[in-house]
């Protein structure tokens, strides 16, 4: 996620798909919450919009469609 002109690792389990009430679209819906840190960041929560979700459903299943494949050759 880019926080403050940098990039960070979040943790999948910091991670909630949802819509913010009040949300005005400035970031696209995504929010991070946490503490930026100069090698290390620390992260509370992030928000993603609902949509995006999709799209790491679809990664997942292609990594463990791969994997299976792996596993029967």
């Amino acid at each position: 996620m880019l926080i403050s002109g940098q990039w960070i690792a979040v943790p999948n389990d910091t991670i909630q798909y949802r819509a913010l009430d009040g949300d005005t679209g400035e970031t696209a819906g995504g929010h991070w919450c946490g503490l930026p840190g100069g090698h290390v960041a620390v992260t509370y929560c992030a928000i993603l919009p609902p949509s995006s979700a999709y799209s790491t459903q679809v990664e997942s299943s292609r990594k463990q469609s791969r994997n299976a494949d792996e596993v029967t050759e």
